[in-house]
């Protein structure tokens, strides 16, 4: 055990935090103090998904900002997608209680990303805010397909012809 090195004598280099094991991991990732392999037994070739996702839009605590940018510079998609949440927005009901068991985010968080103590680092964005940049979105999307021209009523002659000179 003497070989091998003290968990604070390796991650002393690191950005410091005040949380959890003490180590700021986006900012350290960001500083490039370290750059994680994407797997451990081959090499992946990850999805980006760089769009944040607002979720807790109807719970009583601020709505928590998920950055998928973060994530998506630790882990690939295929880790959270689909077992542990749905592509789908709103398909996957997440719950503090089942997060706090070591589900959904705890899978990580509590374990190996700062801790489900730090509430205010998920639980960021002020409900009137949230709700703002979803109508900012949703006003942005390019509006539905146009509706197709109405079709000729059954049973009703097409339209005549109308003809120049002199009938037949």
């Amino acid at each position: 055990m003497k070989v091998l090195q003290q968990p604070a004598d390796a991650l002393s280099p690191l950005t410091p935090d005040n949380a959890g094991n003490q180590v700021r991991w986006v900012r350290a990732l960001k500083e490039g103090q370290i750059n994680p392999r994407s797997s451990l037994r081959k090499l992946l070739k990850s999805e980006s998904y760089e769009k944040d996702v607002l979720l807790n839009l109807n719970g009583g605590m601020p709505v928590v900002r998920f950055p998928h940018s973060v994530h998506n510079e630790w882990l690939d998609c295929t880790n959270c997608h689909d077992h542990l949440f749905k592509k789908q927005r709103g398909a996957t009901k997440i719950s503090m209680f089942l997060i706090l068991q070591g589900e959904q985010c705890g899978v990580c968080h509590g374990a190996v990303a700062f801790p489900l103590t730090e509430c205010g680092r998920c639980h960021s964005v002020k409900r009137a805010d949230a709700l703002a940049e979803l109508e900012r979105e949703a006003a942005a999307q390019p509006s539905a397909t146009p509706p197709p021209e109405p079709a000729a009523a059954p049973n009703t002659p097409p339209p005549a012809r109308k003809t120049e000179g002199k009938a037949r």
